[in-house]
């Protein structure tokens, strides 16, 4: 076995990888928005406590993802700065009470740069099989849970209809199929697969991964979310464009000529014969059949969704002028309750100073995680892990959820990982499988 995949354990390491496995399944499974939300308040609280321990007792890291400590850790300092200073300029202006949670968000940038130092520290010393062979139970129970919604299943569809999912976005009638499990809102899941999505198809070594990539474009397309629809094309057709790239150069190891011609052929021959063969059914899906109406009745401003969100960009550009270069903090939720696009969450509330340096940041860490790339596979990966998430972001603040923020932490170092090993060992990763 692979060491990325074992390792030799220190009881520290046990106890290190122990607290990480419970922390990452609660993060997958736990359903917070039960009790108007106390559950995930509650894992906020306990990641941030055990974040904070870990750091206090194990030190720190020379560098994060490629990129220097030190520099991460001024970021995030300065992005707190901003946020603190934003807060305060701007409920000088309204003079106005603000809410509880306006004082629990303050420490959001302190809290975030404690999460990526956890799981940078305990990552390093965790088999990343375990951590893999929890996203694909992951996808079963997702499921489970849509199979349950759909039809009666004694004892679970109760319980999931009735008990844990019954305050969910699950939505479920025809023409309409909504899936939220294990979260509380289909974007959400849809962000998750993505991120599952990238990893399965150009990091891992699984020999059954092909089963768990043909779940995970089901669950996909189970969401209803256009957006991770739309973001799970750009890395279908990245893996596309690898295999055609691949034509062109020598076959390594089990991969042929053959092998890749057949798949830049047949792939898109696939696609159009499948959707002619299903169409009766796909055009009884309301959210797909919108966006095929709104080519011929004037683009997307048709759709009633989008509509809303184009209004609700044009309302926010407007809120952004109170404090355009150095946002308004934690204020942002008393300005305005719900923010649809990252980009537009992070103006709100660190201004164009602030986003441009988070930008500048995630940046470095993708040209890091580019130049140790060791094949053409991991560069596609790469490239196709940040555009699909970029494009995803403009869909939903998902990176101001702890729960989120923390898996997509946990995602980007599986794949820093797998980059860095082989680099180190000089193994080189298949370049298609």
């Amino acid at each position: 076995m692979s060491k990325l995949n074992s390792i030799n354990f220190t009881n520290k390491t046990k106890f290190t990888n122990l607290v990480l496995l419970c922390t990452v399944f609660t993060a997958i499974f736990i359903p917070g928005h039960m009790y108007g939300w106390l559950l995930e308040k509650i894992f906020g609280i306990l990641l941030t406590l055990i974040a904070l321990t870990f750091v206090s007792f194990n030190g720190l890291r020379k560098t994060i993802w490629g990129v220097s400590f030190k520099d991460v850790l001024l970021l995030f300092l300065f992005l707190q700065t901003l946020f603190v200073l934003g807060y305060l300029y701007t409920i000088s202006l309204a003079q106005e009470e603000t809410g509880v949670r306006d004082y629990v968000n303050i420490y959001k940038y302190i809290i975030q740069a404690l999460i990526i130092l956890f799981v940078t520290f305990s990552l390093k010393s965790f088999p990343l099989l375990i951590l893999e062979r929890m996203i694909k139970i992951s996808l079963l129970f997702a499921l489970i849970v849509f199979v349950c919604f759909l039809i009666d299943v004694p004892i679970l569809t109760p319980l999931f209809r009735n008990v844990i999912y019954a305050e969910a976005k699950m939505r479920f009638g025809i023409g309409l199929f909504r899936t939220t499990a294990p979260f509380e809102n289909p974007n959400y899941l849809g962000f998750y697969l993505l991120m599952a999505l990238n990893y399965l198809l150009f990091f891992s070594r699984s020999k059954n991964r092909r089963f768990y990539l043909l779940l995970c474009v089901m669950l996909l397309f189970a969401t209803g979310s256009r957006s991770a629809w739309a973001s799970a094309i750009i890395v279908l057709m990245f893996y596309y464009f690898l295999h055609v790239i691949s034509l062109s150069g020598p076959s390594k190891k089990t991969d042929t000529f053959s092998g890749r011609l057949s798949v830049a052929i047949l792939a898109p021959v696939l696609v159009v014969g499948l959707g002619c063969v299903f169409w009766d059914q796909l055009s009884k899906v309301r959210r797909l059949m919108e966006i095929v109406d709104s080519f011929g009745s004037g683009g997307a401003q048709q759709v009633a969704s989008a509509t809303a969100r184009f209004n609700s960009f044009t309302e926010l550009t407007e809120v952004i002028t109170i404090s355009p270069l150095f946002g308004n903090g934690t204020y942002k939720y008393t300005l305005y309750q719900v923010i649809d696009s990252q980009i537009f969450s992070w103006l709100l509330s660190i201004g164009f100073v602030g986003t441009s340096v988070v930008l500048i940041f995630y940046i470095l860490v993708f040209v890091a995680q580019l130049k140790v790339s060791s094949c053409r596979q991991h560069s596609f990966g790469v490239l196709s892990f940040w555009a699909s998430l970029f494009a995803m972001l403009q869909a939903g603040a998902f990176l101001d959820n702890v729960r989120m923020f923390f898996l997509f932490v946990i995602f980007i170092t599986m794949v820093h990982f797998v980059l860095n090993y082989d680099v180190h060992n000089k193994n080189s990763h298949k370049d298609i499988s």
